[in-house]
């Protein structure tokens, strides 16, 4: 074999090298990136911690490499999910406390029951619109009407009593879901906590649109559990197998 072959497969296989070198640097970075990722802490000390060889070859970090102490710093050690599910928790207890002291649901004067659907809103309010009718004769307008709900009205939890008590389901349905999210979970148990809380909010009915910002928290939660899973999973899978170039004899 000549000189100038001889000195070109060495070439080569000084390439192979650090190309090689440069493929594990990137694997050590992604390990470290989805440690963050499921453990929430910092990665900074396993990016330091790679090999001499791995350090002196790589030309410049990666992005993962430089992106994991940054997702730390902001991650603050949570779990991923974390605040989409305390969001949920916290927007589902407001809803409660809203409810409770402030939602108040018009009462029937015939009947003293709570009106709850359009008929019998209509009818409510025709109700002294015929009075005044009667009372002012022909020249009678709506606008001398003063008091369209004569029955008067009473909060929500008292005049559905005891079916209003549904109003906890999707409270204690985003606890559990944020409870999951915590002691990281995985996406499965999130999503299932993401159902009971959309199935708890269908079961109050009227009030399912004042519900529906923490279901949509809790289905962001799961969506990022699962995101976390997928790279964990794309991370650990084994990489594809570098061989060296053989030089076809002349």
């Amino acid at each position: 074999m000549s000189s100038k072959q001889q000195t070109s497969k060495q070439r080569r296989q000084s390439q192979n090298r650090q190309q090689r070198a440069d493929v594990a640097a990137r694997r050590e970075a992604a390990a470290a990136t989805s440690a963050e990722v499921l453990t929430g802490g910092s990665t900074a000390p396993a990016a330091k911690s790679g090999s001499v060889l791995s350090r002196l070859t790589s030309s410049r970090p990666s992005s993962g490499a430089t992106k994991a102490p940054r997702r730390a710093r902001g991650n603050a050690g949570l779990p991923p999910g974390h605040r989409a599910a305390l969001t949920s928790l916290v927007l589902a207890a407001v809803t409660i406390l809203f409810v409770l002291f402030g939602f108040r649901v018009p009462i029937s004067a015939a009947t003293g029951e709570a009106i709850s659907t359009s008929p019998a809103r209509l009818f409510e309010w025709a109700q002294p619109a015929l009075e005044n009718a009667i009372a002012a004769g022909p020249d009678a307008t709506p606008a001398a009407v003063t008091n369209w709900s004569p029955g008067g009205s009473a909060l929500y939890m008292k005049a559905f009593w005891p079916t209003s008590l549904s109003i906890f389901l999707p409270l204690v349905a985003a606890a559990l879901g944020f409870r999951a999210v915590s002691r990281r979970a995985s996406a499965k148990v999130v999503n299932r906590a993401m159902y009971a809380t959309l199935f708890g909010a269908l079961l109050t009915t009227q009030l399912m649109i004042f519900f529906l910002p923490s279901v949509v928290a809790m289905a962001v939660a799961s969506f990022q559990v699962r995101k976390a899973e997928v790279v964990a999973n794309a991370s650990a899978a084994p990489g594809a197998i570098e061989v060296d170039e053989v030089e076809a004899p002349s």
